[in-house]
């Protein structure tokens, strides 16, 4: 089967990922950790011990109030993912980012980025300065998937003076 074949138990790979995610960042980061994030639904969900940025805007009153937007991206059009704003989330200081729902690739200061903050992210020097980039592999829990996908590589940026090791689980 392929990984597109639409599963009774989870109708999108951004929601299943998002679960993983918040049991992986439970467990392994410190309570209270500040994170800034674009799938903020079920990773915030299955964390619910962590401190979320909204880095669309959806659920944060001042990218929400963001205006004018600059219209640089395709996916900036999108309802959905029309807000963002890089300095913002890096004036907060957040321990980890987590770009893309955290399925990847990593930012470079070359690449448009998929959403608007991760986009002004990246051309700031502060953020390459204060944060490091991390990868590392999830097993998907959920029996009923395992058979489409058994794992997945999960990206994210670390703030340099966080002692969390940025390894895979056993």
């Amino acid at each position: 089967m392929s990984p597109n074949v639409v599963n009774p138990e989870y109708r999108d790979w951004a929601g299943l990922m998002g679960e993983e995610i918040g049991h992986y960042i439970t467990a392994q980061w410190a309570p209270g950790s500040v994170v800034g994030v674009n799938v903020a639904g079920t990773t915030a969900y299955f964390a619910d011990n962590m401190n979320f940025i909204d880095m669309l805007g959806l659920n944060d009153r001042e990218i929400a109030r963001r205006n004018p937007v600059p219209l640089n991206l395709p996916t900036v059009r999108e309802i959905g993912h029309m807000k963002g704003n890089g300095a913002s989330i890096l004036a907060r200081h957040p321990e980890y980012i987590i770009p893309i729902g955290g399925k990847g690739p990593l930012l470079k200061i070359n690449d448009l980025g998929y959403f608007l903050s991760e986009y002004e992210m990246a051309r700031l020097p502060v953020f390459w300065k204060e944060y490091e980039p991390c990868e590392l592999t999830l097993s998907i829990s959920k029996d009923a998937v395992k058979e489409l996908l058994s794992s997945f590589e999960f990206f994210y940026y670390q703030r340099r003076d966080v002692k969390t090791l940025c390894t895979t689980p056993e």
